[in-house]
């Protein structure tokens, strides 16, 4: 199958489904939210710990590993900071579908 994109047509219906995006009502609030968390680098090093600290406990539930409840905790506090956070908080809502 040969796909033509230089095709008058399908750039002009390109153009059309991205203005029909940017013209969503959220999609600038989104944009913002994403934005500033993309702007705060301690929110993203917050972020990619609890992340890693997340799928290291998953990990260790999983191959039946006991888990710490220092390691637990230390893991609810971060996330409770994090949650706290109101970038994170917007980051997160712009991230749900």
């Amino acid at each position: 199958m040969e796909t033509n994109f230089e095709d008058p047509a399908i750039v002009q219906k390109t153009k059309e489904l991205c203005q029909a995006i940017l013209d969503q009502p959220d999609f600038l609030s989104i944009r913002r939210q994403v934005d500033a968390f993309l702007a705060d680098e301690s929110v993203q090093v917050q972020y990619q710990e609890l992340s890693n600290r997340g799928a290291a406990l998953q990990h260790k539930q999983q191959t039946g590993l006991p888990l710490d409840t220092t390691e637990v905790a230390d893991f609810e506090k971060r996330r409770e900071e994090f949650l706290g956070n109101p970038v994170a908080q917007g980051f997160l809502a712009a991230s749900r579908p």
